[in-house]
């Protein structure tokens, strides 16, 4: 084994992984409510709603808005997200990084991430989940 190769063992194990992702809740757990196809998620003070776009074994997109402030708290699940803002700003904590978004953004969640986002402004965004969460965008299949 390579300097390399042993440098990236030592720096990622798994174990550890799952470890602290267990602690985290699923997104399922942060639903408060579904009413004529949208969601509302858990939000504290705030706004979240979500609004199922798509849903195969695929692939899964759903829409959300969260109001100015509001924080989507930390969470992680098996698949892989991709977030896009496509109205207003939010920052994006994205295993222990930070990152600021706004129009055209977009970050990419991989699997078993622990992530959070704060809507800086009234945000709407775009989430795609590859493949498919069981449910997600949970209730709807369209």
């Amino acid at each position: 084994m390579s300097g390399v190769e042993k440098s990236v063992e030592k720096s990622f194990d798994i174990r550890v992984l799952k470890a602290k992702t267990e602690k985290l809740p699923d997104l399922s757990s942060l639903i408060l409510s579904t009413n004529d196809g949208v969601i509302q998620y858990d939000a504290g003070d705030g706004t979240i709603l979500g609004f199922p776009l798509f849903h195969t074994p695929q692939v899964a997109v759903q829409r959300h808005f969260l109001s100015s402030g509001t924080v989507f708290g930390n969470h992680s699940h098996e698949q892989r997200e991709w977030v896009l803002v496509y109205e207003g700003e939010l920052v994006a904590r994205i295993a222990e990084k930070e990152e600021r978004l706004s129009i055209a953004d977009a970050v990419c969640i991989d699997i078993g991430q622990e992530h959070s986002l704060e809507a800086i402004t009234d945000t709407w965004l775009i989430c795609v989940s590859i493949p498919a969460a069981e449910g997600y965008p949970f209730t709807h299949s369209i």
